[in-house]
């Protein structure tokens, strides 16, 4: 076993280039087919939904009166959070994150070679709070563009749980696919054009978001890149592109988009 999992491990670099190709591909089938069944099927979220068996906890009439009162409102809140979970970022979470780590431990690697570790974390803390320094302006003036409102307001509108906790799990996922697993798999290869060849797919699919963003996507993927290669972590990726989304949602909040 140990001598054909070294042999595999000779093709890692194209295994990783094969299989990120494939995951992405998955994720954007899987969200598309989980929004169309959950539409054709809505009662699909009422069974699985948790408030019909809260109900049996309450013992008196007037509990029970009183949660029927509520029971409605509570129940659509609780399917609008399954149906945004299932579309965003459990798709993510199953393809960019469990789905990589688990080839890699198949492949019998070390996870902290490839970024689950706090690394250089003075560099990285510090690149972190420039870079959103530096940005804070920039989607501060984002944030008054009509295309980059009308976006980001049809996202987010789960509240601010879905900005701060939704797009968190989001971005550990997006950013360890990208600048975890697929950077380190190129680098050993390729040295640090692996921090270029690792944005051209994170740049193709940022395709359908605002222009702006999606035309300076691929340079910011450049640095993110740069900064695993510099930290060998991709944690302080997840706080700048986290960073940066909350900053964005922030200002167009504050100035009235949402």
């Amino acid at each position: 076993m140990d001598k054909i999992r070294q042999k595999i491990r000779k093709f890692k670099t194209e295994i990783a280039i094969a299989s990120v190709t494939t995951l992405l591909l998955a994720e954007v089938y899987f969200r598309r087919f989980v929004y169309a069944y959950s539409a054709k099927h809505p009662d699909l979220l009422n069974v699985i939904n948790p408030s019909r068996f809260i109900s049996i906890f309450f013992k008196s009439d007037l509990e029970k009166q009183a949660f029927s009162i509520f029971q409605p409102l509570f129940s659509n809140i609780i399917n609008l959070y399954f149906r945004g979970f299932l579309e965003n970022p459990f798709p993510q979470i199953l393809f960019f994150l469990v789905a990589p780590v688990i080839i890699l431990l198949i492949l019998g690697e070390d996870l902290k070679e490839y970024g689950f570790t706090f690394g250089d974390y003075k560099t990285g803390l510090l690149y972190t709070g420039i870079i959103l320094l530096i940005m804070a302006p920039a989607l501060y003036w984002m944030s008054g563009l009509k295309t980059v409102v009308k976006f980001y307001t049809n996202a987010n509108q789960g509240g601010i749980w879905w900005v701060v906790f939704r797009y968190l799990l989001y971005m550990i996922s997006w950013e360890f696919l990208f600048r975890g697993y697929f950077y380190y798999s190129l680098e050993e290869r390729t040295g640090s054009l692996a921090m270029w060849i690792q944005s051209v797919p994170f740049a193709i699919m940022h395709m359908g978001k605002p222009a702006i963003e999606a035309l300076t996507c691929y340079f910011g993927g450049v640095f993110l890149g740069y900064l695993s290669m510099k930290t060998r972590s991709f944690y302080y990726a997840v706080l700048i592109h986290w960073g940066i989304y909350v900053m964005l949602s922030f200002f167009i909040y504050m100035r009235g988009g949402n």
